[in-house]
């Protein structure tokens, strides 16, 4: 009887708490798996929940397997280095916010180019959604942006898929798609950072395709990086732009004020964000 209570228990836990769950401990696995070692107390920082549930978060990653538990931590259950992981998924906190701003710096009537990333496939909801923003045209890499794009059935609004090969983070890579973005340059493009930080500027953790956001950086008037709170420290391995080419910079009222300020100091202009912006409705949206 226990164990159908319990079983029933989990089957009547709400689907976002789950989801939430999940995404929560991929990051605690790259962590890992990056730095070697994690300690409770930084995890619970940078993922701005209790202790208690990080510790309960680590022994269920410990049982399958995927890191050891160690006294106050966790350290690599072997291979460690830099782990690729998807780039698009659940909205954490802050995202639809930067959504929010970034999508008013859009003016219609030219080429926005948009990068993978969950920030960019909401900002590309939210271009779907305002009928101001006719005509424009999407150039993207990223197929989850296309198809969001694709399937609003706008005459005035068209996007572009650049080609190339596809990765896990469904984003496409390669000579293709960093061509496209030198055959069609950009009014505007928006870099959905991975890694940022004010000594090393944005960097991504694909070689690949930091090569296609070089490229976009590259034949852009102007850049527009987002970055939310967890975004904000060194590493990343590959550089894609340094913050004194970044004419616009999306994040969060979160960040620390130190980095803040040496940021706004490089970029041409710094907006910040509320952190923890509850989800809007969508409206116009389908599918």
């Amino acid at each position: 009887m226990t164990t159908d209570r319990r079983a029933a228990s989990v089957q009547a836990e709400p689907r976002g708490e789950r989801l939430l769950g999940a995404v929560r401990r991929e990051r605690i696995v790259v962590a890992v798996r990056a730095r070697g070692v994690v300690t409770v107390a930084d995890l619970v920082r940078d993922l701005g929940v209790s202790d208690m549930t990080v510790r309960r978060d680590l022994a269920v990653l410990a049982d399958r397997g995927l890191l050891h538990r160690v006294h106050g931590g966790a350290t690599s259950a072997g291979g460690r280095g830099p782990v690729h992981v998807p780039r698009t998924g659940v909205p954490r906190a802050g995202d639809d916010a930067r959504a929010e701003v970034a999508v008013r710096l859009i003016e219609p009537g030219g080429v926005v180019a948009l990068g993978p990333g969950t920030t960019t496939r909401l900002l590309a909801e939210r271009i779907v959604a305002d009928p101001r923003l006719r005509p424009l045209t999407v150039l993207t890499s990223s197929t989850a942006v296309a198809r969001v794009v694709d399937r609003a059935g706008d005459g005035l609004l068209t996007a572009i898929l650049s080609g190339g090969t596809r990765t896990a983070s469904d984003a496409l890579v390669g000579p293709l798609a960093r061509r496209a973005f030198g055959e069609l340059p950009s009014t505007l493009a928006f870099v959905d950072a991975y890694r940022i930080s004010s000594d090393t500027g944005v960097a991504d953790q694909s070689r690949d395709e930091a090569d296609v956001s070089r490229s976009m950086v590259d034949n852009a008037d102007r850049v527009v990086v987002l970055a939310g709170r967890s975004a904000w420290r060194p590493g990343g391995w590959h550089p894609v732009a340094a913050l004194d080419e970044v004419d616009v910079l999306v994040t969060d009222d979160a960040v620390p004020a130190r980095e803040r300020e040496r940021a706004g100091s490089a970029v041409g202009r710094l907006v910040l964000a509320p952190a923890g912006a509850a989800r809007p409705a969508r409206r116009g949206v389908h599918g």
